[in-house]
């Protein structure tokens, strides 16, 4: 895993136009529930103080945690159409 500084990340991609699909393709995905599978406050603080110790680690982990969260979520959605 990289764990050099945030900025030598910045320099090799542009930052701005991955932002930019990033903000698009989420908000493209329309979501049932939406307030159900959303990041929630104590979820998002925690995350945050990770960030400050950790950015790329924060970054990861956020990732992985919407992964699943999502996995999930298609997961009861399949057992309540059983």
């Amino acid at each position: 895993m990289y764990h050099g500084p945030l900025h030598e990340i910045k320099e090799v991609f542009d930052m701005s136009a991955e932002e930019e699909k990033i903000r698009k393709y989420a908000l493209k995905t329309k979501i049932k529930n939406y307030d159900r599978y959303c990041l929630r406050f104590d979820e998002a603080c925690a995350l945050y103080e990770l960030f400050q110790s950790d950015p790329f680690d924060a970054i990861c982990l956020v990732f992985d945690f919407g992964m699943a969260k999502g996995y999930r979520a298609r997961k009861r959605e399949e057992m309540q159409h059983e």
